[in-house]
């Protein structure tokens, strides 16, 4: 790609691509064939551009935001990127360009070392079987090594974590698996002189695969959900594709439900992120209906969860953006996941409280969340030109129910969130303020499991 041909529209045509280079939602895929013939009209002159009507505005037919510019990331505003002088504003394409083009040669980096090492472990295991078939010192032929797992490009670590203290990867055990190789004599004899060997039939026999999901006991829309997730996602190979609305999280964004996604929660496995933020938008609904948005506004985790979503200070930045305006009374739901573990905060930002909810460990075992959130309040003070609190104060609320093994920390966290809505937010944070130790029915689990598999079936399917 030419340096030059980098801009807004390109950056955006990137953000809706997966890690394959395809754009998966239909809409999306079609806005981008739109911007890649309006780049060509502009090459060939066809096409004039000037300042915010540009190509990414005419591909989309509507007008730039008052305070954000698409495709060029937050905090940027109209004002600043397309009034600047003309010299600035190509030092500022140019160096997205550069900061692009990194980005390029970076993946394509990841995928060439991807493609060498499936070679080389492909390579290392054809050796191995070709020895094990030419080798005839056992009867029953050699046992072959543990298989080991292709390598793959590593994903999104938030979308499939749980408590820190699981010993192993379920999904890990599911598809390990032995391998053996069997000589079977095929009943033609030879003579004990005859240098000809017998004749001898080669099977691989594999270890059962991972049994089924035991639906004894699943609520019963749950368990449509997993044999729909079963017989037709994962023998297709789709997933359920739809656009996060921008009132839910602040910002639209196209989410994937994967049928692992389903199963685990089917399963009562550990969860992902992407279970976590469906079920917070079954909650916007109950929000909407208990006429109760303004009072609760919920923060996606995949923007602030992990390292990966940026330095501490950028997700400082994102966390007060979504503080943004808020009034005396609101306060943020923010499911956090650290160390394979989820946890709840509730931030009040303008009373610069906040509210830990730990499942599990029972006290706040990262620091540096810590100063993520604290530095996002001291910079929505700044923004309202108030002189806050020198550190912010947090309440950890040792009186929350406890999840009884290392598993259930997502199922606790959703049905925390929930509890807070359906009954008194300051009531409920009193009592987990007090002593009272207790754990969650798997009754009340299953009404949590329940309400997520009647919303995707609903409105998603």
């Amino acid at each position: 790609m030419d340096p030059k041909d980098i801009d807004r529209a390109t950056l955006w045509k990137k953000a809706c691509e997966d890690k394959s280079g395809n754009i998966p939602n239909e809409k999306a895929k079609q806005l981008g064939d739109r911007i890649d013939e309006l780049k060509k009209q502009v090459r060939d002159g066809i096409l004039k551009v000037d300042g915010s009507n540009d190509v990414l505005t005419m591909a989309l037919e509507t007008s730039e935001h008052g305070g954000r510019v698409r495709g060029v990331g937050g905090y940027v505003t109209p004002t600043v990127y397309f009034n600047q002088p003309r010299r600035r504003r190509g030092n500022v394409e140019e160096a997205v360009r550069e900061s692009v083009k990194k980005i390029l040669d970076e993946e394509r980096g990841e995928r060439e070392k991807v493609v060498t090492d499936l070679n080389k472990f492909w390579a290392e295991r054809f050796a191995t079987l070709e020895a094990a078939l030419k080798s005839n010192s056992q009867p029953n032929g050699p046992i072959l090594p543990q298989v080991q797992h292709t390598p793959q490009i590593a994903g999104n670590a938030s979308e499939r974590a749980s408590c820190s203290s699981a010993k192993g990867n379920s999904m890990e055990d599911h598809e390990k698996q032995f391998v053996r190789i069997h000589e079977q004599d095929n009943g033609e004899e030879k003579s004990q002189n005859s240098k000809i060997p017998r004749k001898r039939k080669h099977t691989v026999e594999k270890l059962p695969e991972a049994p089924e999901l035991d639906f004894h006991g699943m609520p019963k829309s749950l368990k449509i959900l997993c044999r729909y997730a079963q017989n037709m996602i994962k023998m297709n190979g789709n997933c359920i594709v739809f656009d996060m609305e921008e009132r839910v999280f602040g910002s639209p964004r196209p989410t994937h439900i994967l049928h692992e996604d389903i199963l685990q929660l089917g399963g009562m496995e550990k969860l992902s992120a992407t279970c976590i933020v469906i079920y917070m938008r079954y909650l916007y609904t109950v929000l909407e209906e208990l006429d109760m948005v303004g009072s609760v506004t919920f923060v996606d985790p995949a923007i602030i969860s992990a390292p990966w979503c940026g330095t501490s200070f950028v997700r400082s930045r994102k966390l007060a953006y979504r503080f943004k305006g808020a009034h005396n009374d609101q306060m943020f739901f923010i499911p956090y996941n650290s160390s394979d573990h989820w946890m709840l905060k509730i931030v009040h930002p303008v009373k610069e409280t906040i509210y830990f909810v730990d499942s599990f460990y029972q006290s706040i075992i990262d620091s540096e969340w810590k100063h993520v959130v604290n530095d996002a309040i001291n910079i929505f003070n700044r923004q309202r030109n108030k002189q806050g609190r020198k550190t912010p104060l947090w309440k950890i609320l040792m009186g929350a129910p406890k999840q009884p093994t290392n598993k259930e920390c997502g199922y606790y966290v959703m049905r925390f969130m929930r509890d807070l809505i359906l009954e008194d937010i300051q009531g409920v944070l009193a009592k987990w303020e007090g002593t009272m130790k207790t754990t969650y029915l798997q009754e009340g689990i299953d009404e949590v499991r329940d309400e997520w598999a009647e919303f995707v079936s609903d409105k998603y399917l």
